[in-house]
């Protein structure tokens, strides 16, 4: 009982932290010019009150994406380590890019925190009404910049397999 009210709390402090880690809509980017965003893409690790959060999105040329967002406690300064509590969220469905419209269409969650000591983590699908999140997208320097509805701006850089 007390680890799954520790983990509802848990996943209510990730999203919210989502939204902390956007920057200024000042930040200057191109707009979006027939630039391919299929691929994984990161942000950089934002600094919140209890650890480290990160979110890195997947898209498929088959118009499916994967929205991640990890919470690294200060625990491990920022590392996976068996000594320490790791949690993330993963939200999956299709995407559509007209012009820098870019929509996603979230359609199921997941989240899973994996407890201190333990080999496993622990995976709990997350009742969702299906949404649709819309962002303006831009470039610059290779760098993808997602604007939201409120004008906070995310810088998302591309990840490699040795990432």
């Amino acid at each position: 009982m007390m680890k799954m009210r520790f983990f509802n709390r848990w996943a209510h402090m990730v999203f919210l932290l989502c939204n902390i880690v956007l920057v200024p809509a000042s930040y200057a980017a191109e707009e979006l010019v027939d630039f391919d965003i299929t691929g994984s893409w990161a942000s950089e690790p934002q600094l919140g009150q209890l650890g480290f959060v990160q979110i890195s999105y997947t898209f498929s040329q088959d118009g499916t994406f994967m929205q991640k967002a990890d919470f690294k406690s200060f625990c491990g300064m920022g590392a996976v380590t068996p000594d320490c509590d790791y949690f993330w969220n993963v939200s999956q469905g299709k995407y559509s890019l007209s012009g820098s419209l870019l929509k996603l269409h979230h359609e199921r969650a997941s989240s899973h925190l994996k407890y201190q000591g333990k080999a496993e983590p622990v995976l709990r699908d997350m009742e969702m009404q299906p949404m649709t999140e819309e962002m303006r997208l831009s470039v610059d320097q290779g760098k993808l910049v997602f604007t939201n509805k409120k004008g906070k701006a995310q810088v998302f850089s591309p990840v490699t397999a040795g990432d």
